[in-house]
């Protein structure tokens, strides 16, 4: 039998051995942009971000600054932090609902946990959907995408949103009434505009999405 010394080793051995495996499975959009150069960039990002917790959770959460630092391509770092992004998302608490039709001036509204906010340079969120589809992936786009991360039931789902609609939600990141939200966004004339001609529709989506909700 194992002395409690051994145990710990042992122990310690298979979590050294099972770190890559996590790291990669955390990244499943990454593996799938880069393939067998994915192994080699882990085992770097391991040397110089070695994990700091006994479990396998986050391992990959530094990912994104570790393929800066290396000067990676932009898509690289983009689908780290949409993977990072996506794995934060399906283990937050759920989200709570509202009524859309019974919105007051004085309701208080916040983004949901899982939601994730996330201003892209590429495309990776259309390359991550259609690898996890198994269909062939889209050529990348290289643009200004400003996206959405929600978790409706237990999928992570995510919509590319207009300027002004992802300001809006940018206003309600703590607890804020609906009139104190659109309050912060009536200065820029461009936004305001947009959310005269928008508002209803886009609350209607984000209250069947679960991306906006009354405080916990």
């Amino acid at each position: 039998m194992l002395s409690p010394t051994d145990q710990i080793g042992v122990y310690a051995e298979q979590y050294r051995l099972r770190l890559p495996e996590a790291v990669i499975y955390e990244l499943r959009g990454l593996e799938a942009l880069l393939g067998d150069a994915l192994p080699p960039l882990v085992a770097q990002y391991l040397q110089h971000y070695p994990s700091q917790t006994w479990t396998l959770d986050r391992v990959a959460d530094q990912f994104e600054e570790f393929l800066a630092s290396i000067h990676a391509p932009v898509e690289q770092t983009d689908m780290a932090r949409l993977d990072i992004a996506v794995s934060h998302a399906f283990t937050a608490p759920d989200a709570r609902t509202f009524d859309a039709s019974t919105l007051q001036a004085e309701t208080q509204l916040v983004l949901q946990p899982p939601v994730v906010l996330l201003e892209l340079s590429t495309s990776v969120f259309r390359t991550r959907s259609a690898a996890l589809s198994g269909l062939d992936l889209p050529e990348m786009e290289f643009a200004d995408f400003r996206v959405v991360l929600f978790r409706p039931e237990r999928k992570i789902r995510h919509l590319v949103l207009a300027d002004a609609a992802y300001k809006l939600l940018n206003a309600f990141k703590t607890p804020t009434s609906l009139a104190d939200g659109l309050q912060t966004l009536s200065q820029d004339a461009f936004t305001a505009n947009a959310l005269a001609a928008n508002l209803g529709d886009w609350m209607r989506t984000f209250a069947k999405s679960r991306i906006l909700g009354p405080p916990a």
